[in-house]
């Protein structure tokens, strides 16, 4: 005779939780059906268009500087 508590385990083990590593697989899965192959890609590329406080951006004078010591 099988315990609920063994029934329950093997129950949570069959079904992709979130949080899980195979509830990840299974959301990302269902993103790339929805939205396509490049899902991904586009989300990432669009979170690093959007950023405009790093880099040479805020320093123009410096962006200047490392431009002229490339270009020796």
């Amino acid at each position: 005779m099988v315990s609920f508590r063994a029934e329950y385990k093997e129950l949570i083990r069959s079904v992709n939780m979130a949080g899980t590593k195979a509830g990840g697989k299974a959301a990302a899965a269902t993103n790339k059906a929805k939205y396509g192959a490049d899902f991904y890609a586009k989300i990432g590329a669009s979170g690093g268009k959007k950023g405009t406080t790093g880099g040479f951006f805020a320093n123009r004078e410096l962006a200047r500087a490392a431009g002229a010591k490339g270009g020796r």
